[in-house]
């Protein structure tokens, strides 16, 4: 019969268990360095979506401000009888035709399909992220 050596036994074990150790805790480490840079293309997607939907908001006030002017500039000729009064009226209605907004919303409806918003742990800023874009279902 061979008689062990325990030494070399437990050595062996201890190099075993604490490679998987470290194994596990790289793992872990690069999850979250790879969730971490994940977050961060989101928020900067968050950041240009709303960047984008501030000028389009911007362009629209220019242009709803512009279609007053053109309507104020029409109200005398609107209630009188005035030559070409027809084509005044066509301005006038196409003045006070909406102007629609279409915001951005890419990247929060990525991020909901996907379901990664849980990788924001921030409660206050997710709710009002949600509540954020949950108000401009109300603008269409």
């Amino acid at each position: 019969m061979k008689k062990v050596n325990w030494r070399y036994a437990i050595g062996e074990l201890i190099i075993v268990t604490l490679g998987i150790s470290i194994a596990f805790a790289l793992n872990s480490w690069a999850e979250s360095n790879k969730q971490e840079k994940k977050t961060k293309v989101y928020l900067q997607g968050i950041i240009t979506d709303l960047q984008d939907d501030l000028m389009l908001l911007d362009s629209t006030i220019t242009e709803t401000e512009r279609r007053m002017g053109v309507i104020q500039g029409m109200m005398p000729y609107l209630f009188g009888r005035v030559d070409g009064r027809d084509s005044v009226m066509l301005a006038f209605f196409g003045a006070i035709d909406p102007v629609l907004i279409t915001p951005h919303q890419s990247t929060i409806q990525t991020m909901m399909r996907s379901g990664d918003l849980s990788l924001f742990q921030d409660v206050e800023f997710k709710n009002e992220l949600i509540e954020h874009y949950d108000g401009y279902v109300s603008l269409e």
